[in-house]
Parts: structure tokens; C-alpha cells; sequence
């Protein structure tokens, strides 16, 4: 039997039946990245850009201190400096640079475990003889 999964722009079409080894790689793929990874991601990221852009922040936390309004005028070559900064360490392609690093880490690490599977199991077998 087969079930049509209808898209607003195509129609995919899957088998019912499909084997353990397509479920289990549609699983992986779902499971591999989720919205919560990529918060955390962000989340990194934008780490990353503070950390790389420590010197500029510096300058503007020393211009604004003892400011108020005058902040917004006075320090704004500063408050530029630290948005390209960001700009420059916080972008789209950095992002998806940090995220291939994290599923190539994530893929060893499935990897690794199953190693240490098939070795539990080798050695239980082993021992069962």
C-alpha cells in the first residue's frame, strides 16, 4: 500500500512498508537537529562574537561610563564598532560552519556508541560460550 504526504508545492509519496533500516535513517535525520539545538547554537554563537569582539565592547563600556542620554551620541562610533564586530563573527554562514561541526560531532559520537555496543555484545556472546 502506498500513502501520499501532500506539500503545498509537491506531492511525496512514500511506501507504508518501509524497512526498518529507511525508518530508522528518516528517524535519525528528524532527530539529528531540532529547534532546541539551534537555540543552543545561537546560543554559542553569539558567545563566540562576544568573545571575539571583547576589545570593542571594552571601548564602548569605558565611553559610556558615567553617561546617560549623551550614550547614544557620544559613544556611537563605538556602539558601531561592536555591531560590525558582531555582524562579522554573528552571520549566517558562521552559523551553518558551527552547525556542520556539531552533526559531524554528534555522527562520531552515534558512531562511538555503537562501537561500544557491538563490543558489549561480541563479549557477551563470548562469554555465553
Amino acid at each position: 500500500s502506498v500513502g501520499v504526504l501532500w506539500l503545498p508545492w509537491v506531492a511525496v509519496v512514500e511506501s507504508v512498508a518501509m524497512s526498518n533500516d529507511r525508518k530508522g535513517q528518516l528517524r535519525d535525520l528528524r532527530l539529528s537537529w531540532s529547534h532546541r539545538s539551534d537555540e543552543a547554537l545561537h546560543k554559542r554563537l553569539q558567545e563566540y562574537a562576544r568573545s571575539q569582539c571583547q576589545s570593542q565592547i571594552k571601548e564602548f563600556a569605558e565611553c559610556a561610563t558615567g553617561r546617560l542620554i549623551s550614550v547614544a551620541w557620544a559613544c556611537a562610533k563605538y556602539r558601531d564598532a561592536v555591531t560590525e564586530c558582531h555582524r562579522k563573527h554573528n552571520n549566517p554562514e558562521i552559523f551553518e560552519k558551527f552547525k556542520a561541526e556539531e552533526l559531524a560531532k554528534r555522527k562520531q559520537e552515534k558512531e562511538r556508541r555503537h562501537q561500544q555496543q557491538q563490543q558489549q555484545q561480541q563479549q557477551q556472546q563470548q562469554q555465553q560460550q
